[in-house]
């Protein structure tokens, strides 16, 4: 988590990656609590960072490439540039920590998805709330 050529941390605040509301009740997805600073994190810190009991837990994650989540058809001029855009994709997955918090299934897991390609550098993000794949 460190640049290599200036020494400075590249990881800045360890927060949740969303807050979902279920029920009526919010929960945060992910993310450690503690970190004095939200600008940058240092290794001194990484040992008193706590994990909130009632977040939802990072299980995994799957790389590969991007995939068209819709049909496109081109309708105006514009350069013929390939569907889906090149590029990379990560997706990260979640799910609550035994026990349950309270009104959420066990079942209940996230999904969130990353999608960076040349054409659209800053690339999309999309957040997904259903049963899990074991369930």
């Amino acid at each position: 988590f460190r640049n290599l050529a200036t020494g400075e941390s590249i990881t800045r605040a360890v927060r949740p990656e969303a807050v979902l509301e279920l029920d009526g009740r919010k929960y945060k997805i992910g993310g450690l609590e503690g970190q004095p600073d939200q600008a940058y994190i240092l290794a001194k810190w990484i040992d008193a960072l706590t994990a909130d009991p009632a977040a939802f837990r990072f299980t995994g994650f799957e790389k590969g490439e991007t995939r068209a989540r819709f049909p496109y058809v081109r309708k105006r001029w514009g350069a013929n540039l390939p569907w889906p855009p090149p590029g990379k994709s990560l997706v990260l997955h979640f799910a609550p920590r035994p026990p349950p918090p309270r009104r959420a299934s066990r079942s209940t897991s996230i999904t969130r998805s990353t999608t960076a390609c040349r054409f659209w550098p800053n690339g999309s993000q999309s957040r997904t709330a259903g049963p899990s794949p074991s369930a």
